[in-house]
């Protein structure tokens, strides 16, 4: 019977070895070299930036507080919305699926039991 180092390592390979990671790992470049993605991340940046440092002197409530906020809002939904962008989601979506599924399993099956006995004391 396999322990349960060489079991998670049997299925850290299967992870590892999934099709869509490599997918990602080549949407992750195209990323990094496109024009277009580079100039609305750094824009996003740069207005992260300015609505941080205007909470030093403003109220997040305040006037200019809310039209910064609106900003950055736009920014980071451009971002989102670039075709490039979406894509390498979808891929990051499809990457992490049997992760959280294999987080969820191993979890429900640990506590599972404990959550139906009592383990009072008397």
């Amino acid at each position: 019977m396999k322990d349960i180092h060489e079991q998670i390592e049997e299925i850290s390979n299967l992870l590892k070895n999934d099709p869509s990671r490599e997918k990602l790992k080549e949407l992750n470049n195209l990323l990094e070299n496109d024009e277009e993605v580079i100039r609305l991340s750094e824009e996003l940046k740069r207005l992260e930036r300015e609505y941080s440092s205007l909470l030093n002197h403003e109220e997040e409530t305040s006037p200019i507080s809310k039209m910064k906020q609106k900003e950055l809002f736009e920014a980071k939904k451009k971002l989102d919305e670039h075709p490039l962008v979406k894509k390498y989601y979808e891929c990051l979506q499809e990457v992490n699926e049997p992760l959280r599924y294999l987080e969820y399993a191993l979890l429900n099956k640990i506590t599972k039991p404990f959550s139906s006995s009592s383990c009072s004391s008397k």
